[in-house]
């Protein structure tokens, strides 16, 4: 089993608000259903990148296209909530807000940055409880930074849903995974 950061390709196109105070209060609400909500107005911040299916919303929140809509829908819908969002010179966008959350972190193996007043804030090296990864959809985050980071569970056993192998079984592209931990390493 492995868990994978997942996060938006650098050299592919990002998505943007002329008012970033306008996305604090969904930023106040990561890992909180949100509920309704109207967003500001977003335009392609980097016209001349690549294209791909995924854009950086900001704040680990995920939007997608409609090919990625009908390659993903079923195996994110229980990953958290989904919002249509309007861009400029794009149309539609899909965005998701995952709420899936594991308490998989071994505290006592992983490595944390000690601050000056002896705090743990910043993990250096992930190390998980592989059988306290439960996720319906592969895609989690963890209560100890789930503002920033988006997690995917590859090649667990009785895994649900598999959004790494239907990402790259569909061809999609505008993601990036990254390897942080593996039961074969630990």
């Amino acid at each position: 089993m492995k868990v994978l950061e997942v996060s938006v390709s650098i050299g592919f196109q990002n998505i943007l608000t002329e008012d970033r105070s306008s996305l604090y209060p969904i930023v106040d609400r990561l890992n909180k259903p949100i509920g309704q909500i109207t967003f500001p107005d977003f335009y392609v911040s980097t016209p001349k990148a690549q294209v791909g299916n995924f854009y950086k919303l900001g704040y680990e929140l995920f939007a997608y296209d409609k090919v990625a809509n009908e390659a993903i829908r079923d195996v994110v819908n229980e990953a958290g909530e989904h919002y249509l969002l309007e861009v400029e010179d794009v149309g539609t966008l899909h965005v998701l807000n995952v709420l899936e959350t594991c308490d998989a972190l071994d505290h006592e193996k992983t490595v944390w940055r000690e601050e000056d007043d002896g705090g743990k804030y910043v993990i250096m090296e992930h190390v998980f409880c592989p059988e306290r990864i439960q996720t319906k959809s592969g895609l989690f985050k963890i209560a100890e930074n789930r503002y920033s980071r988006i997690f995917l569970v590859a090649g667990a056993p009785n895994q649900q849903g598999d959004f790494y192998a239907r990402y790259h079984e569909t061809g999609l592209t505008g993601l990036t995974f990254t390897e942080i931990w593996s039961d074969e390493n630990n």
